[in-house]
């Protein structure tokens, strides 16, 4: 059988039912009433008389029916003719409904690209209509043709599973069968179909005679399908590779699904076993299972996400664990809530790390606060001996100095100086690299006479020159400015170590700096270029030159001395000046050539300075004559006997009139008792009953305002600002040098009290002259 296409659709013809008019009813019930008037006038007419009644009703109606004999036989033909009519309108109507069902039928077929196919299954025989055979590629047949032309159109992988699909059904008996298979089109690609069949006749012995089906093309739902399943496929595998845990709930906080790590994270084996639990179900704490719906509960319903917050996680068996969760409610696409989603990651590594991070960040918070005590005290019980030491050596110098007889005792005496200024300058460099890695150091930028600065540096190292009979000369190369913005104490710090290191290692020839202004936008940078003829270092040594603590050669250590600390200061220094330290080139015998630069700031009213390549002679006096008298009443508070009486001697020696004070609060009592008022106060930090601060921070606050200058053994940044804070106008570290403190005298008597930063600089260092 072969399912042809219907032609276009007839003109409806419909033909009215046969209806009885009005006149013809009208015109019967007239006949039967004059019928019936006609049977009563025959019979009054034959039976006249009473004595006939019992038979007048039988001739009545003998009567009656002859008169409307003739109506019923009218009647009765008047009914058979409807009935006819009747009969043939149905049959009209029927065709008409039935051909409406074909066109219905085809036009679906049409719309849902459907094709129609019948198969002999016993002969192989196939038939199939125009819409099957668009779909498979064929020509439209009119007779069947062997099914194995249709199986060969199916995709190699497809084509015994439609049989093996046909069998199933003829066995089992199922109500129908389906297959979906992929069928060759004439360009050699292939398009996605289903089949749904059923065998509609069987023989005697249950096998199938005849089976009808249809073919639907699906290719574009199956490209989707495809799609959608690959897409999933991704989302599983990106699911499972994530490093996170992944979970979706209802509405009512059931669990919709997860992914393995959140399955595994539960006790579950699989993300399917998770479907239907709740919280409750998994092995977690019932505070925290109700934490967890009251969260859900607050996401859904203010529809605000909760994103990346740390909490805590302790399951049943009281173990806690610390993991980052994020949730955010779940819409369909008409935007109706359904449920949250929720992602979490394990951070317990993470935050232990952070933990132990800490702690170790606050055990090395402590080790260095310890550092910074230990050398504070260091710097203390250090230095206070070392004013003393030195103190009272130039003291005794300027008493013997006049002297021939005393020649011996003056050179024992500088032997003392020198030893005491070395041990100063270990200290300092241990302070300094200490504060520098700690960064705790910090840089002025002050207006700096840069030509003064570099000849006053110059006047420190000719005498470490001379006396080793080498030669050391400056060079200024190129004009330079004449006024700066830079650290002044920190730039002589610097020329000073890497200098100095030029002259100790070096025993014939000569050390030479050249030194020149390189403009660098809105910047100069300083180029010193320092070249000694030395005993230089190997490859080797060069490596660790500036570590702290590193030095070239061990013997040389043992003949030169040093601790390793001034270029590795010097290098620090430079590059918190905005510069650098770097050794251009060495060689053992030959010695060795430095570069050093440092950024720096002109100033506005600069000019330049060229001296013609010669180099600053002569320096500048640390203490000009006027430095050398010290007219005024000056209370000393201190609570070291030997530090009274060198700072008093000292005082004395240029004028000053000195009253001392055992600590803070004899001081305080004697200023307010005084009946002339001091001058000047100087006072040690550290004393026991009231130390300096209290007592700076007390007569300031009640007004006083006398100038004071603070004296202490402690010489770390934190203890020159607790100075000024306090109410101190200057501040000299000990051990204090004697030009130094008369010049800050000086400057506090004439009104002067901006010295502190410039001053407690060099201080900090035992003062430029006390380092040479």
């Amino acid at each position: 059988m072969h399912l042809q296409d219907q032609g276009p659709e007839r003109p409806e013809t419909r033909v009215p039912p046969p209806e009885v008019t009005k006149p013809s009813r009208m015109a019967a019930f007239g006949w039967m009433l004059l019928s019936a008037v006609i049977a009563e006038s025959v019979t009054s007419f034959v039976l006249p008389s009473s004595s006939l009644s019992p038979v007048a009703p039988l001739v009545h109606a003998l009567v009656l029916t002859l008169a409307a004999g003739p109506i019923f036989w009218w009647s009765a033909s008047r009914f058979h003719r409807r009935a006819q009519q009747r009969i043939a309108f149905a049959a009209l109507e029927s065709g008409r409904v039935a051909e409406i069902d074909r066109a219905r039928f085809e036009m679906t077929l049409a719309i849902g690209n459907i094709g129609v196919w019948e198969m002999a299954p016993a002969t192989g025989a196939f038939f199939g209509d125009a819409r099957w055979a668009q779909i498979f590629g064929f020509e439209p047949r009119d007779g069947a043709f062997p099914v194995d032309q249709a199986v060969d159109r199916l995709h190699p992988d497809d084509r015994e599973g439609a049989w093996t699909t046909h069998q199933e059904h003829e066995r089992d008996h199922t109500p129908h069968y389906e297959y979906r298979f992929r069928v060759r089109q004439a360009d050699d690609s292939y398009r996605w179909c289903i089949s749904r069949g059923r065998i509609v006749e069987r023989d005697g012995e249950g096998r199938a005679v005849r089976t009808v089906g249809v073919t639907i093309d699906i290719h574009d739902q199956a490209l989707r399908e495809e799609r959608e399943r690959e897409a999933r496929a991704l989302l599983g595998r990106i699911m499972e590779l994530i490093p996170y845990n992944v979970f979706w709930k209802d509405e009512n906080s059931v669990f919709l699904g997860c992914n393995q790590a959140f399955a595994e994270s539960a006790g579950l084996t699989h993300p399917d076993e998770i479907v239907g639990l709740t919280d409750y179900d998994l092995p977690w704490s019932v505070e925290q299972t109700e934490a967890y719906r009251a969260e859900d509960a607050k996401v859904m319903s203010s529809g605000e996400a909760r994103m990346h917050v740390e909490e805590a996680i302790t399951n049943s068996d009281g173990e806690t664990s610390w993991v980052d969760t994020s949730k955010v409610a779940l819409r369909d696409l008409d935007g109706n809530l359904f449920g949250v989603l929720g992602v979490f990651a394990d951070i317990t590594e993470t935050r232990m790390r952070q933990l132990e991070t800490q702690r170790l960040r606050e055990a090395a918070e402590a080790a260095s606060h310890a550092k910074s005590s230990f050398l504070a005290n260091m710097s203390h019980e250090i230095r206070t001996p070392l004013a003393a030491i030195l103190g009272y050596a130039d003291l005794l110098h300027d008493d013997l100095v006049t002297l021939p007889e005393a020649e011996n005792y003056v050179e024992s005496i500088t032997a003392i100086r020198n030893s005491g200024h070395h041990l100063l300058t270990v200290v300092n460099d241990v302070l300094d690299i200490s504060k520098i890695e700690a960064g705790r150091l910090e840089v002025a930028a002050l207006e700096t006479d840069l030509p003064d600065l570099l000849r006053a540096v110059e006047s420190l190292l000719q005498p470490l020159a001379r006396g080793k009979g080498i030669e050391l000369r400056f060079d200024l190369d190129s004009p330079i400015p004449t006024r700066v913005f830079t650290d002044p104490t920190r730039l002589r710090q610097i020329v000073l170590n890497v200098v100095g290191n030029a002259i100790k290692f070096t025993e014939l020839g000569s050390v030479i700096v050249a030194i020149q202004g390189k403009a660098k936008g809105e910047t100069t940078l300083l180029c010193f270029d320092v070249q000694d003829t030395g005993v230089g270092m190997t490859a080797a040594g060069q490596q660790q030159l500036f570590e702290p603590f590193g030095q070239a050669d061990a013997s040389l250590t043992r003949q030169f001395g040093g601790t390793g600390l001034g270029l590795a200061i010097a290098r620090r220094l430079a590059r918190l000046l905005g510069g650098d330290v770097q050794l251009v080139s060495s060689e053992r015998g030959q010695g060795s050539h430095f570069h050093i630069e440092i950024g720096c700031r002109v100033a506005s009213d600069s000019m330049t300075e060229h001296l013609g390549g010669q180099s600053p002679q002569g320096g500048t006096s640390s203490c000009n004559p006027e430095a050398n008298s010290l007219s005024a009443r000056v209370l000393y508070a201190e609570d070291g006997p030997l530090n009274q009486k060198l700072i008093a001697g000292i005082l004395s020696r240029v004028g000053a009139r000195v009253d001392l004070a055992e600590n803070g609060e004899v001081a305080l009592k004697r200023i307010h008792s005084a009946t002339e008022p001091y001058d000047l106060l100087i006072t040690d930090i550290q004393m026991p009953v009231m130390d300096g601060y209290e007592l700076a921070r007390t007569l300031r606050s009640e007004g006083v305002q006398i100038p004071i200058l603070a004296l202490t053994a402690h010489a770390m940044p934190e203890d020159r600002a607790r100075c000024l804070e306090s109410g101190c106008d200057a501040y000299l570290s000990k051990p204090v040098d004697r030009a130094a403190l008369l010049r800050n005298c000086n400057a506090l008597l004439s009104g002067n009290r901006d010295t502190s930063d410039s001053e407690a600089g060099d201080s900090e260092n035992g003062d430029s002259e006390a380092v040479a």
